[in-house]
């Protein structure tokens, strides 16, 4: 059984993150419905939850931004964001890590693949999120 599970960050007075059911109306409006009650949230900033947690057990969202470590490279390491790309949630890799220096990559040279298929080389239990593209874009810039 899957969860179907949104947030949004509310548009109103109190910015907050919502999580729940969304609702999307008319002239690009959404709200996440909690307990009944509905709140307007940023349509921008909705993302589904993907079914999927970390290895620290928390979950994984469109947007979200995580480390992954390859299974087949002892040193690599990779900073990704998560997107909802031909109609899958996949990973959209940003920076790789070789050693102790992290490379930006072009976003010519990115790569969108799936990143939870166990016969891929990255594992969740070796991801971990570390932010999301709307609170925390300075970890996607290159320095």
């Amino acid at each position: 059984m899957r969860d179907y599970l949104f947030r949004g960050f509310g548009n109103n007075n109190e910015k907050k993150w919502r999580y729940g059911d969304l609702r999307i109306y008319k002239e690009n409006k959404a709200s996440i419905w909690e307990n009944d009650t509905g709140n307007p949230v940023d349509p921008k900033t909705v993302g589904q939850f993907t079914g999927l947690h970390d290895k620290n057990g928390v979950k994984i969202f469109e947007g979200d931004i995580i480390k992954a470590h390859y299974a087949n490279c002892q040193k690599c390491d990779h900073i990704e964001s998560i997107v909802f790309f031909e109609g899958k949630f996949m990973a959209e890799n940003h920076f790789s890590k070789t050693g102790t220096s992290w490379s930006p990559l072009p976003s010519s040279t990115r790569i969108i693949e799936p990143w939870w298929d166990k016969t891929k080389p990255v594992y969740m239990e070796s991801c971990e999120v570390i932010g999301n593209i709307h609170d925390n874009p300075e970890l996607l810039e290159a320095e």
